[in-house]
């Protein structure tokens, strides 16, 4: 362990690992590590965390919070505060609420509330590569195989960004759960062993040669007899906790005595029938040596947890609190069953000793000794302890008072309680951990009656709904959509009703059931305005603008978008479904290339989508946005977000997203003149695409590799893909209107450099149509340009100046740099033929002014300069 700390401190961040069964001694290894480490002239700083059995999975970074929490009271704990308010003001604030006088504060934490998850990655590697820069950072996490999807992965980030980073990540995990339960920290601790940057020690159970070690040291000079060693191997099988706990029966029971010199006062075969026959029966037997108060109390206790505190355990017994915290000293000091941790002020102000069972076998041995009846009386006791003394704060323990109150039989607060617990893993983005907490409050809620039933079921079917949608899992968020709208139509509640019909409506935009999509958004707006709703009457204009633009109905679509949105963006709290049209107001501005007006819509449902946890309209936003700052010439921006988009599908496997978002990049790429990059980019699409049978993806990454090979002068490979192209357009209506320009556009560019003017004339004329009656700007700038390609070839220069200079004052009007510099270029060409060589110069200067410009948005040195040496940009 020391080896893989030295390596961790030159700079070298390392994952250990330290496995083995229950028992088996692997915390008291890295304790004793840790004990070896506080006693160095240079300590490394220590942050334990410890993962939770019965909240197992859906308490999104469990124990990160507990590791910083732990940080935060030690004795650096004034220059980690400040540390960690500076680089990490995200997980601050979630631990520590802002000072009501320090307006700043305010600010962050609400800064800190709207973050996305992987602002909260960088953020946590800042913080650590800050602290580690004054001494090495060692982070404790015990039983992984309890850990939650979101640490996992933040270690993983962690490890493998560790170059020059001082950091040990050092975990326990017991094998066999590990494997039962297939966890996502296998794969991880695969890929980083590949790496080199994960190493493991494996504890073994102990042999015979160990235990006759053991009984040297610990009993010096004895004088047992030598079958001792195989009698106790042969009955703990070499676990160590059932070895000591053995050893330890053996004395209290005046088998082994220190008279003259340890030895037995009996021989084996008089205790052989009183030897416990496995370590449960080892734990049960210290625990019947208790007495009757000290093992209520101590079950009390194993209900709250592994972790547990005084001032709970009283408040549940009805005890006064300095008895119990003195018993808790004896049983510590005694019985060695539990070990106080420190003293702690709850949200209440109330002061506590916080203490821990010394394994989590005495608590789970403990906690099966309760009735049902009695763990329901005692769950339900210490569940309202805590909700008493976190009060304000009850939200941070809901997944704790959620297994408190279902243990209980409080089905109502449960469900309630699992409900925000589902809320606190959406803010932290953990789809996956907030979907099983609503489907838990749902079991809860069916088992009520009435309105208690019902409000709960709708509010739990509306957040795993909108789950589903921010995970792609369109059919599922459907059909809980559909459970809300029963539920809500038989009590009468008639918004809650238009509210899920309308988020059906907009989950059916995405499997592309436009039809269906239009039916709803009819009987949603139907129903609304039956009943007077001006909400309901929004939300369902925002379902039917959304299925207008799919088809091209952009200015149908675009006052049913106005109206919507003015009505529903002062509302306290904006649905997903408003929030996932919202964007899409912002998409329709960015096809017409109304890219301010978009980008500033965009932002608006950025903002939002980040302080709801909305990870899949993160995703959306960051893919129109990313269109959108490419039309504007900012192409090192547009980069960044297309791929920011695409790590955040791949991370969260957003099959929607996924095959979609490549060929952004591949556009992108083209226009920086990077045709191998763009190209792979393509590919991919088309890869993933048919793979997932998303037709228009792959349509459109078919155009793309067609302009492709055009400008790598391969005509025939690029005639290909616009047949295919074409045949998958055939196919799908979904946003055909918006492809086809472009489909129309490429097939003039084909035939104008196979010397086909005609089809290049009908292709130009039939994109510039779609384009104009779209009101593209881009579109029918581009489309002008091929038709004076074409009157240029068919030697009609004054058709193709007229058609030039319309085409700039288009873009004049609605820039877009990266075709006006073509066009320019063309411009320039023209003039030059015509023997204006001043007007060719001007036109040519224009043009390397906005490629100049173009080559500053790129921050990239490699990629600006690619750029620039390109063939395209050296020939203006």
């Amino acid at each position: 362990m020391g080896d893989v700390l030295n390596t961790a401190a030159r700079g070298e961040a390392r994952l250990l690992c330290v496995t083995g069964e229950p028992g088996i001694g692997k915390t008291t290894l890295t304790e004793d590590f840790f004990r070896a480490l506080r006693s160095k002239k240079e300590p490394s700083l220590i942050a334990r965390g410890r993962c939770s059995e019965r909240l197992a999975g859906t308490e999104a970074y469990l124990p990160l919070l507990e590791a910083l929490e732990n940080m935060l009271r030690n004795g650096h704990g004034g220059h980690i505060a400040s540390t960690m308010k500076q680089f990490a003001p995200t997980w601050f604030f979630r631990i520590t609420p802002p000072q009501s006088g320090e307006q700043s504060d305010v600010q962050l934490a609400e800064d800190a509330r709207a973050a996305s998850q992987e602002r909260m990655k960088r953020e946590f590697f800042a913080f650590v590569r800050e602290l580690s820069l004054r001494t090495p950072v060692v982070f404790f996490f015990d039983d992984v195989h309890w850990a939650d999807i979101s640490t996992v992965d933040l270690m993983s980030y962690l490890s493998s960004r560790g170059d020059g980073l001082k950091l040990l990540i050092i975990v326990t995990y017991r094998p066999s759960e590990l494997h039962l339960s297939d966890h996502p920290f296998i794969g991880v601790k695969q890929e980083l062993q590949g790496r080199g940057i994960c190493e493991e020690i494996v504890l073994d159970f102990l042999s015979q040669d160990d235990i006759s070690k053991y009984l040297d040291i610990e009993f010096k000079g004895h004088s047992f007899p030598r079958d001792l060693v195989d009698f106790v191997h042969t009955r703990t099988e070499g676990n160590p906790l059932f070895l000591c706990s053995m050893i330890g029966y053996l004395q209290d029971r005046g088998t082994i005595i220190d008279q003259d010199g340890w030895h037995l006062a009996k021989s084996l075969s008089d205790i052989e029938d009183d030897i416990p026959q496995s370590i449960r029966s080892m734990i049960e037997r210290k625990i019947d040596q208790l007495e009757d108060t000290d093992k209520r109390l101590l079950m009390t206790a194993a209900v709250q947890g592994a972790d547990f505190h005084a001032v709970v355990v009283s408040d549940a017994l009805k005890a006064d609190q300095a008895d119990v915290e003195e018993s808790l000293e004896r049983l510590q000091q005694v019985h060695a069953l539990v070990q106080k941790v420190g003293e702690e002020e709850l949200p209440d102000c109330s002061l506590t000793l916080r203490y821990r069972f010394v394994h989590a076998l005495y608590q789970n041995s403990l906690y099966e000794l309760l009735t049902p009846a009695r763990r329901a009386q005692v769950s339900l006791a210490v569940g309202t302890s805590l909700a008493e003394h976190y009060s304000e704060d009850r939200a941070s323990i809901a997944g704790e008072l959620a297994i408190l109150f279902e243990s209980a039989r409080d089905f109502a607060q449960a469900s309630d309680s699992f409900a925000a617990a589902a809320s606190n893993a959406t803010n932290v983005y953990a789809s996956r951990e907030a979907i099983e907490l609503y489907h838990r409050s749902i079991a809860c809620a069916r088992k009520l009656k009435g309105m208690q039933r019902d409000s709960r079921l709708i509010h739990a079917e509306f957040g795993l709904a909108n789950e589903y949608m921010n995970t792609a899992q369109f059919d599922d968020a459907i059909e809980a959509f559909n459970r809300a709208e029963q539920v809500a139509e038989s009590t009468g509640l008639i918004e809650e009703q238009i509210a899920a019909i309308c988020g059906r409506g907009m989950a059916l935009f995405h499997i592309k059931e436009i039809k269906d999509m239009r039916l709803a958004g009819q009987e949603a707006i139907d129903l609304a305005r039956s009943v007077n709703s001006i909400v309901g009457v929004a939300s369902a204009e925002l379902v039917l603008a959304s299925q207008l633009i799919t088809i091209g109905e952009l200015e149908k679509a675009e006052p049913l978008y106005k109206h919507a949105i003015s009505v529903l963006k002062d509302e306290k709290d904006i649905s997903n479904l408003s929030l996932v049209a919202m964007s899409l107001a912002g998409a329709l501005h960015c096809f017409r290339e109304d890219n301010e007006e978009s980008i500033d819509s965009l932002n608006l449902s950025l903002k939002i989508a980040r302080k709801k946890g909305s990870g899949f309209v993160l995703r959306s936003v960051y893919f129109f946005k990313g269109m959108a700052l490419g039309n504007q010439g900012r192409l090192g921006e547009a980069i960044d977000v297309i791929s920011e988009a695409l790590r955040l599908a791949d991370l969260n496997q957003d099959y929607y997203w996924l095959p979609r978002l490549p060929n952004t990049l591949g556009w992108l790429f083209q226009e920086i003149e990077d045709p191998e990059e763009a190209m792979q980019q393509n590919l991919k699409t088309v890869e993933l695409a048919s793979e997932l049978n998303m037709g228009e993806a792959r349509a459109n990454a078919h155009v793309n590799l067609a302009v492709n090979h055009l400008n790598l002068g391969e005509p025939a490979r690029a005639h290909e893909h616009l047949i295919e192209a074409q045949r998958i357009f055939g196919e799908d209506i979904w946003f055909r209107w918006r492809y086809n320009i472009r489909l129309q556009a490429v097939f003039a560019r084909y035939f104008l450099g196979e010397g086909d003017l005609e089809s290049a004339r009908l292709h130009a004329e039939a994109s510039l149509r779609a384009a104009r009656k779209h009101q593209s700007s881009k579109h029918q700038a581009w489309g002008l340009k091929n038709l004076a390609d074409v009157d240029f070839l068919e030697d009609d220069p004054q058709s193709a100046i007229m058609h030039y200079d319309e085409s700039l004052t288009l873009l004049a009007k609605n820039p877009c740099p990266t075709i006006e510099w073509k066009v320019l270029k063309a411009s320039a060409d023209l003039a030059k033929k015509l023997g204006d060589e001043q007007g060719s110069d001007e036109y040519r200067s224009r043009a390397r002014s906005i490629v100049k410009s173009l080559a500053d948005s790129l921050a990239d040195d490699k990629i600006r300069t690619k750029f620039l040496k390109s063939r395209a940009v050296k020939s203006i």
